[in-house]
């Protein structure tokens, strides 16, 4: 048992003297600048690192409220409306078909009926682009009867 006493004594001591020799150190001046050197070095990655880190976190951020943002727009395009259809001519069918995103949609004709929104823009849409293209088709037609015109009178 002594012995055991006497050799954590020595270990101890041992420890002691190490400790006490690393407290003082003594190195050349071309040492200590290059240790300076190194230490620099370090500090200059970790703030690169620290950079990239906050730079990386803010694309995160940036990236997070562009979720968001389609998010809320999606939440906003799937909002029911009022959704009224003329019965027009009716040559075709009695309802109109919206394919949306592998979804159907059946409106009928001449019936206010409450659809999500973007539906009802892809309904708006389709009016705009039909009127658009009537209109041009107008415009043709009184075109080809203006020179169908001219024509007449000069032979």
């Amino acid at each position: 048992m002594a012995k055991k006493q006497e050799a954590e004594q020595t270990a101890a001591a041992a420890e002691n003297a190490l400790t006490a020799a690393e407290e003082t150190v003594t190195l050349s001046k071309a040492a200590f600048e290059e240790l300076l050197a190194d230490v620099k070095l370090m500090k200059d990655k970790l703030a690169n690192e620290e950079r990239l880190r906050g730079a990386s976190n803010e694309k995160l951020l940036a990236e997070q409220a562009e979720l968001e943002r389609v998010q809320r727009e999606n939440e906003k395009a799937m909002e029911l409306v009022d959704l009224h259809v003329e019965l027009g001519n009716m040559r075709g069918s009695k309802n109109i078909e919206v394919s949306l995103n592998g979804k159907q949609y059946l409106i009928p004709r001449g019936q206010t009926v409450q659809v999500p929104r973007c539906v009802a823009e892809i309904v708006e849409n389709a009016k705009v682009q039909r009127d658009a293209a009537l209109g041009l088709q107008d415009r043709r037609a009184a075109e080809l009867a203006r020179q169908e015109l001219e024509m007449a009178q000069m032979g």
